[in-house]
């Protein structure tokens, strides 16, 4: 019964160990903390996450003045990852400037940002402005008028991303615990932000000076909040420190599980394996086969798959889109999943079809851009010269209907001038000939 036991024990941890999500672009993790500030071993729940998700963490204390951080080593960035606790001190303000982590964000690197009212990190706070995330400012925290206790909670229905927290309704915590010091951030209107986690309508921002004005109110202000560039490297800003502790980790488990998930790219990765298109028809040829021209008939195709957290699946949606593009789209198409793609069984394919190129000619751009918040963005452009018609290449004019009428009209002059010559040629002599003349003589 013991040996059985501990089989079972081992199979259950197997089992785990094989369904522990993993990072689509690396595991290498680096966490700036303070030592003045957090103690690390109120955060070991949360570090033990992290290792269950199998990210290699290096930890860096900057209390120390001589302490370096060294996020790249000439070109190559030495993390994929970077998790910044609030550290206070002009030190790290020269190691870890706004842009480095701007170089860091924008070379591919994500970043997970925590902040407090209590501690000003110019740094982190300057990298957020950049994004369009204004945490409030150092004098400033979050208080609810309907909440008596010093610990802010927050509901389940206050979350606004379904990709970042997904199935939500099947979780069992219904509120999430931020502690008694919570920082509130208004959000520019960009499309890569990602608003998660959204204040109450009863709550406010108020500082050390009454007649400072409220950074904050009501529901204007978020607590949490997301942002992906253009390059699918990913920034999460979190207003409260304490939302990691030990002390509220149990409550706040299934959120900070999906906070890491989606911003260390374990979820909600999509990309794109294959681009495609060809002639319709019979003639299935490629474009450097033989180039198109107006009003030929095109299918396009594109293979979009899903990492998910061990492996890349097939990606089904149907809003997925195609755009042929001169300046201005001519042509707006919703692709129709195929099912797998027969080159990669990991990929859906989608295809527009069978459609007519525009009687224009000119350089034409066939785009599929899919841009959904939460989700990796997918902007796939081939630009291809679309060629008018050669001079042979016109129909015949007797293959146009409508020119019937002047070919019979053209027909009939000349059938009419062959006849008038006809007749003239082949009328008699004058009638004169015949005709005796007499001198009038008076």
């Amino acid at each position: 019964m013991l040996g059985l036991r501990y089989i079972q024990l081992l199979l259950v941890l197997v089992c785990s160990i094989l369904a522990a999500a993993k990072s689509a672009v690396g595991s290498r993790t680096l966490v700036v903390f303070d030592d003045r500030v957090d103690d690390l071993s109120t955060y070991s729940e949360f570090f033990n996450l992290l290792k269950d998700h199998e990210f290699d963490v290096t930890t860096l204390e900057l209390s120390d003045k001589s302490t370096k951080i060294n996020l790249f080593e000439r070109d190559t960035r030495l993390y994929d990852h970077l998790i910044l606790f609030p550290v206070k001190g002009k030190h790290y303000s020269k190691q870890l400037a706004a842009k480095k982590l701007i170089r860091f964000n924008e070379d591919g690197g994500n970043v997970l940002a925590l902040t407090v009212p209590q501690v000003s990190s110019d740094p982190i706070h300057l990298y957020l402005n950049q994004l369009g995330i204004y945490p409030s400012p150092r004098t400033q925290s979050l208080h609810d008028l309907f909440q008596d206790s010093t610990d802010l909670l927050f509901s389940v229905e206050q979350l606004e991303n379904e990709i970042v927290y997904s199935n939500s309704n099947e979780k069992q915590q219904d509120s999430f615990n931020f502690g008694e010091s919570v920082s509130a951030a208004l959000l520019d209107n960009r499309e890569q932000i990602v608003p998660i986690l959204q204040a109450s309508k009863t709550s406010f921002t108020s500082g050390n000076k009454s007649r400072e004005a409220s950074w904050t109110d009501g529901s204007q202000g978020y607590v949490v909040a997301g942002f992906q560039n253009l390059k699918n490297a990913r920034s999460t800003w979190i207003g409260s420190v304490q939302f990691l502790s030990n002390k509220h980790f149990k409550q706040n488990q299934d959120l900070i599980n999906e906070l890491i998930s989606w911003t260390l790219q374990e979820k909600a990765v999509i990309k794109a394996t294959e681009v495609n298109h060809r002639h319709s028809g019979d003639n299935q040829t490629s474009y450097d086969e033989l180039p198109y021209k107006v009003t030929d008939n095109v299918t396009y195709t594109v293979s979009l798959t899903q990492w998910d957290g061990q492996k890349w699946v097939p990606y089904v949606s149907d809003d997925v889109q195609f755009e042929l593009r001169q300046i201005d789209p001519y042509y707006r198409i919703t692709m129709i999943p195929q099912g797998p793609s027969p080159q990669d069984p990991t990929s859906e394919l989608y295809s527009t079809g069978s459609f007519k190129l525009p009687n224009r000619h000119g350089m034409f751009t066939f785009v599929t851009d899919y841009k959904r918040s939460g989700l990796s963005y997918v902007h796939e452009a081939d630009v291809k010269a679309i060629r008018h018609l050669a001079n042979d290449e016109y129909p015949r004019s007797y293959e146009i209907s409508n020119a019937w009428v002047y070919l019979a009209s053209i027909a009939t002059v000349i059938i009419s001038f062959i006849a008038f010559v006809l007749f003239f040629i082949s009328t008699p002599a004058s009638l004169s000939e015949g005709v005796s003349t007499e001198k009038k003589t008076n």
